[in-house]
């Protein structure tokens, strides 16, 4: 199922299994994982932040109702060109949004 949004999950070191629509975050290995926002299950993997090469991820902490909250952003888009759907995002606080088709 095509997503329009991924919610945050920090964690250590990533799970053996992952699921649809989190965006699993490691401050600890600069890196993010998640399951491509298409669905077709493979996993897409964003390093942040160690060389020229990675993602910037802008971590915009909130509070929504007595709760704190994180809106996420990487950047530059993510392109799973070498994936069968070839899907192209940006992952904007949290949001997709798709580019092309």
């Amino acid at each position: 199922m095509k997503r329009d949004k991924l919610t945050p999950e920090f964690v250590t070191t990533m799970p053996d299994k992952l699921k649809e629509g989190i965006l699993y975050i490691s401050f600890k290995y600069h890196t993010a994982i998640h399951l491509c926002a298409c669905g077709c299950g493979y996993k897409t993997i964003t390093p942040f932040g160690r060389s020229p090469n990675s993602w910037t991820l802008i971590n915009k902490p909130i509070w929504i109702d007595g709760q704190d909250a994180n809106l996420i952003t990487l950047t530059p888009s993510i392109g799973n060109f070498n994936f069968p759907c070839k899907s192209h995002y940006f992952l904007t606080e949290n949001n997709i949004q798709w580019i092309g088709k």
